[in-house]
């Protein structure tokens, strides 16, 4: 299976804010699903998965996550960010988005998602992100 199917990388020089960030995974995952999802929904929801814990992972990494009926196949957006944007109060420093978008039903890609979000347990994966070179070099580090 091609890590394409799965994991989608992108980088930027900064998001303004939360909205900013909620648009450009609008636009990646009517691009990606071929479907228009409603961006207020989705942003609604994310919103409110937060108010029942935080999605901060590491020092410079939010996880913000939803299962859905109607997401056809999990994937995972890695958004790799060069400079740091404020997401909230206790995430200021945010340089680094790994967004789970959980199909429900059986799914060939769980496990291989799975695999990724352990990286995130490593010592220093942030800092190997931050200064990865290229796409390449990020999908070496999540997938090996």
């Amino acid at each position: 299976m091609c890590y394409e199917d799965y994991l989608k990388v992108q980088r930027f020089t900064q998001f303004a804010d939360r909205s900013a960030y909620y648009s450009q995974l609008m636009k990646q995952l009517t691009t990606d699903f071929k479907e228009e999802m409603s961006h207020l929904q989705l942003e609604d929801f994310m919103r409110e998965r937060e108010e029942l814990g935080s999605v901060q992972i590491g020092s410079y990494t939010v996880m913000p996550h939803m299962e859905a009926e109607e997401i056809p196949s999990s994937k995972i957006y890695l958004f790799l960010l060069e400079k740091p944007f404020y997401w909230n109060d206790q995430a200021s420093q945010i340089r680094i988005i790994l967004t789970l978008f959980i199909c429900p039903k059986k799914d060939s890609h769980k496990e291989k998602i799975r695999q990724v979000i352990r990286h995130f347990a490593e010592p220093h994966i942030e800092q190997k992100l931050l200064n990865s070179k290229d796409n390449h070099e990020v999908f070496n580090l999540l997938t090996n």
